[in-house]
């Protein structure tokens, strides 16, 4: 197996608890860590086991001493273009946490210049690995419910302790910051394009964002599915590592799926009827992957991309009609509910066509 001389940019607590899964890969080859900051630097060169000279604050010093080929960037989002661009210039091949980019022109141009150097970018859209994920996208997949119509998703989250400022003055980050993996996801589940959004925004008193805390509305897919989402940042619901509860459903011509569970765990139900008093409810089962074995399936599948060609996981080009759907959301929310479709507000951005 090629070994891949990897480096790990940005080394906050999301790096941090990817590193394990990263170094079960025996393609991974962790050579150096990138964080402008001192602390965080070292307790992920630590936890790496990276030898102080490769643990590095600037990404020009690292690339140029460290010599890698594969680069994962775990930054600000209003970084990603600017390390992702450098690293492709290095000749890496590029993973980046989600969001993308900030902007959908960023985006744009950051694919087309990993194009022109014949690299590829992969965006993190790991939530497709969740195992709960994985269970409900193979039963809609076998036809369990039917065909699907509409969903209901809801998520009370409290995320109001110790949050960087720069976060709080983010605009919306309950749309921007975790939206995109519900949007990626549900597009993956149901093989569709989100088409139209419409949201509007909640506050409460204790909100510490300087946008609403909560988002309400709905998505429509071109397949015809509308889905109902609420999604908070604020609640007075508190579970262990503050995931309060969420409550999800989808229901098709044939059934429905349920699951009650914080952050895409718990119990899968599956109810299927052919009339009222006929109702069959099955617990589908989940292959309880801990997130260390759901981030080796990513390296996995990249590595496959890399030496065996298989397709790019995530690519900018299918991401940025998630990231239209979410910037979409956010223009919606910023004018009290307005509907807006989302495929004219990407074209408008210079999005291709996503039929061409």
């Amino acid at each position: 197996m090629n070994e891949l001389r990897t480096i790990i940019i940005g080394c906050g607590n999301f790096a941090r608890s990817s590193i394990p899964g990263i170094q079960s890969h025996e393609a991974f080859d962790v050579v150096g860590l990138v964080n402008r900051g001192e602390p965080n630097r070292n307790k992920a060169g630590e936890q790496a086991g990276i030898d102080e000279s490769c643990r590095c604050a600037n990404l020009d010093d690292a690339l140029d001493k460290l010599k890698p080929n594969f680069a994962f960037i775990f930054t600000n989002v209003g970084t990603h273009a600017e390390f992702a661009k450098k690293c492709i210039a290095a000749g890496c091949n590029v993973s980046i946490t989600k969001p993308y980019t900030e902007s959908l022109a960023e985006g744009q141009e950051l694919a087309e210049f990993a194009r022109e150097h014949e690299k590829w970018i992969s965006v993190g859209q790991t939530a497709r690995f969740g195992p709960l994920n994985i269970t409900v996208k193979q039963a809609v997949t076998r036809g369990d419910i039917g065909t699907p119509a509409f969903a209901n998703f809801i998520e009370y989250r409290d995320r109001m302790q110790n949050i960087p400022d720069y976060q709080l003055a983010e605009s919306w980050p309950v749309i921007n910051a975790t939206s995109i993996h519900d949007y990626d996801y549900l597009s993956n589940l149901f093989g569709s394009l989100i088409v139209r959004v419409s949201f509007r925004g909640i506050d409460a008193e204790w909100n510490p964002y300087s946008d609403p805390g909560v988002t309400s509305g709905w998505l429509e897919f071109e397949n015809g599915i509308v889905v109902n989402y609420f999604r908070s940042f604020v609640s007075r619901v508190y579970y262990g590592g503050g995931f309060p509860p969420s409550h999800s459903m989808i229901q098709g011509s044939g059934g429905a799926i349920i699951w009650d569970a914080p952050w895409y765990s718990g119990e899968v139900k599956l109810h299927q009827m052919e009339n009222p008093d006929d109702q069959q409810v099955t617990s589908l089962p989940i292959d309880n992957k801990d997130f260390d074995a759901q981030t080796y399936d990513y390296c996995q599948w990249m590595y496959e991309s890399i030496s065996e060609g298989r397709e790019i996981f995530a690519p900018p080009e299918e991401n940025l009609w998630v990231l239209a759907a979410v910037k979409a959301s956010e223009a919606s929310a910023k004018q009290n509910g307005k509907v807006i479709d989302v495929i004219e507000f990407g074209k408008a951005q210079g999005l291709p066509n996503p039929t061409a």
